[in-house]
């Protein structure tokens, strides 16, 4: 029936029928065919339905992407966005208010690269000349209080606050970075929240919980302390904390200080840097604003204050993209002394370009999307003790593949141990038994790491983890990590009920009957519940998209040379005179000159020659003197060959002209005497 679609099933059919042996026969005396078929139309109901796309950015309602779709009711856009995008259409039906929803998931088409310079004109011989290929421009905007005195009072929630305003960045920026730096003094920075909150309701962020929800002390000040969104590194203990840290990220008190989040009426409302930015992203020019760093300490004994705050947004105009493929690769290089040939298919920005062949070399640039930014999910539990096994399940609620890449943990104590990871295809749900690939545990490749780690801070114990793809739209894995050596993963006995932490669309489930802790493997897991301290790192397997490629053009020009070089001549003033040059190279062009002195042997200024007088041929291959004078006798020439730019100029011999003069010639005659 598939083949009858579009009208086929209109025109002539026919029933064949044949009796296949004998001796019986008969006649066929009626046959009816029937054809049940769908009129195409609207669903029942479908006039009452509103169509809300969301979000709207990079939706237009024209297949030319020109017409940014803005909200309105209608049931087809066309997708071209800027980076990967997750779109989720809500339906509603206005005749019985039921709503529906459904999403897809459009990964974007770089534009073609922007190649500087392009084109290229040089000539054979020449230096390697640089290629840039860029789809983007990433900046930097700095903020600064300069020197301030905000008091951190002691023991008040309410906390201090100070202000930046933030201006200047383009509103089709896309802010890839925020990293505020901090300076201030304070005797026990264990008693001290401080959150970040960005201008409207974009969001707040805790960017530290009680020095890593440590409560740590006493302490040493604030000295350029950045928190960035850049850093994994935990801030932990190390007074005077100079250095970059992760943002804590905490949004609800939490063991085991159990202080709020943030000072009263700045409780933190994201989780992540990551989140902050998204929400950015969403509002096109919402970067700019008032940002607000808000400190409040929480606990009695200790005081301080903000001496001054820097705030540093990072953000790229264009679209982002992968480095670019050259091709053919050919005539490339990866250096600038042309030493170091070009492998083909190798990602890079720049390329050195010293083609040999005589004309145009053209080369072919693409770009690539780029892959959708690591999802780093992460418990806020601390650690207390400790078993070699903790187990736990990751759910991926994205509608894409996520690759399990990386697991850190804090650890009971500190110094030498063997990382291994063991992963299951289905969650975890009551005791997971044995860890063994009877049970159906598999070693996931890339364990069996050594390090050394510090206790109770967050240690990557594996990176560089492959052969774990955890499906989309709710695929849901086991996973046991195990320590061996000086210590154990650390974990907090837990409470008995399933406790959730999403981050990107993927969460870490721990506590309850899904939170296990035991011996090394394969030992059975025997402690039930038990909360994992720590994060996994996630990274989408979205395939790439490949932008359309841009053309460079490289010309190569063959210098000019000399190829028959002139002679001198001597002749008389009533000649002609001819100095010929044969020339090569791209487009040749000649210019004769001539030397109007010899001083001690050396020629003099050279003056190029125009037609005109005596000259004539002065921009060919054969300069014509036509009856020189005796005056530009031993005049020096010489013909100066140019080649197609940037090649110079090439010079033929110096040739010399001899001009001799014609005898004078005097008849006289003597008045005739007769002799007789």
């Amino acid at each position: 029936m598939g083949a009858l679609n579009s009208g086929a099933a209109n025109g002539n059919w026919t029933l064949a029928a044949y009796d296949a042996g004998a001796p019986d026969v008969g006649n066929l005396t009626k046959w009816d065919l029937i054809i049940d078929y769908t009129t195409p139309g609207a669903i029942p109901g479908t006039q009452n339905w509103v169509y809300t796309w969301s979000p709207t950015t990079g939706l237009y309602t024209n297949s030319g992407a020109s017409v940014p779709y803005t909200g309105g009711n209608t049931q087809t856009v066309y997708a071209a966005p800027t980076t990967l995008t997750t779109y989720t259409l809500t339906v509603r039906d206005t005749a019985t208010g039921c709503i529906g929803t459904s999403s897809v998931i459009v990964n974007y088409t770089p534009p073609a690269p922007n190649v500087t310079p392009n084109p290229v004109t040089m000539c054979l011989g020449d230096a390697p000349v640089k290629l840039k290929s860029s789809t983007s421009s990433t900046s930097v905007a700095s903020f600064t209080t300069g020197t301030i005195n905000v008091p951190i009072v002691d023991n008040t929630p309410a906390g201090s606050t100070s202000t930046l305003t933030v201006s200047g960045i383009p509103t089709n920026a896309t802010i890839t970075g925020i990293k505020a730096t901090v300076n201030g003094t304070h005797t026990w920075l264990g008693d001290v929240v401080m959150v970040l909150k960005a201008p409207g309701t974009l969001g707040t962020l805790n960017l530290d919980y009680y020095l890593g929800n440590t409560g740590a002390g006493p302490s040493t000040n604030f000295i350029n302390t950045a928190f960035s969104s850049a850093s994994s590194t935990t801030i932990g203990t190390a007074s005077p904390f100079t250095g970059t840290f992760k943002a804590d990220g905490i949004m609800v008190p939490t063991g085991p200080v159990g202080g709020p989040a943030g000072p009263s009426g700045m409780l933190p409302t994201v989780g992540s840097y990551a989140a902050l930015m998204s929400a950015m992203n969403a509002t096109p020019g919402s970067a700019n604003g008032t940002y607000t760093l808000g400190v409040a300490d929480n606990f009695g004994g200790d005081a301080g204050a903000l001496t001054k705050w820097d705030l540093d947004i990072t953000y790229v105009l264009g679209v982002p993209a992968t480095p670019a493929i050259w091709t053919p690769a050919t005539g490339l290089y990866s250096n600038a002394a042309g030493t170091t040939p070009y492998i083909a298919n190798t990602p890079v920005d720049s390329v050195w370009a010293q083609p040999t062949t005589i004309g145009a070399n053209n080369y072919d640039v693409t770009v690539q999307s780029l892959p959708p930014a690591p999802i780093v999910p992460s418990t806020p539990m601390a650690g207390g003790n400790g078993n070699n096994t903790v187990a736990f399940n990751i759910t991926n609620n994205n509608g894409y593949p996520v690759d399990l890449k990386g697991i850190s943990t804090n650890t009971f104590g500190a110094g030498a141990v063997v990382a291994r990871a063991f992963y299951k295809t289905t969650p975890i749900a009551g005791n997971p038994g044995t860890i063994d690939a009877a049970n159906g545990w598999t070693l996931i490749t890339g364990s069996g790491a050594a390090s050394n780690v510090t206790a109770n801070t967050l240690n990557p114990v594996l990176t560089n983890l492959s052969g774990v793809t955890i499906p989309g739209n709710g695929g849901s894995y086991g996973i046991v990590l195990e320590l061996s050596g000086a210590t154990f993963p650390a974990y907090t006995n837990g409470t008995g009920t399933v406790q959730n932490y999403t981050s990107g669309g993927c969460t870490i489930s721990t506590d309850g009957n899904v939170g296990w802790g035991g011996p090394v493997a394969p030992g059975p897991m025997v402690n039930n519940p038990r909360n994992f301290n720590g994060t996994v790192t996630l990274v989408a397997t979205m395939p790439a998209c490949t932008s359309p490629a841009r053309r460079v053009v490289v010309t190569v020009n063959q210098p000019a040379s000399i190829t028959t070089q002139p002679t001198n001549v001597t002749i008389c003033t009533d000649k002609v005179a001819t100095f010929t040059a044969g020339a090569a190279g791209t487009n040749p062009t000649h210019n004769w000159q001539y030397s109007t002195f010899i001083n001690n042997g050396t020629p003099g200024t050279w003056v190029t020659i125009a037609n005109g007088g005596i000259y004539s041929g002065a921009n060919s291959g054969t300069l014509v003197i036509t009856n020189p004078p005796t005056s530009i006798n031993g005049y020096l020439y010489r013909d100066s060959v140019k080649g197609a730019a940037p090649c110079g100029a090439a010079f033929s011999n110096i040739v010399r002209l001899n001009v001799n003069p014609l005898p004078t010639v005097v008849i006289r005659a003597d008045r005739y005497t007769k002799l007789f």
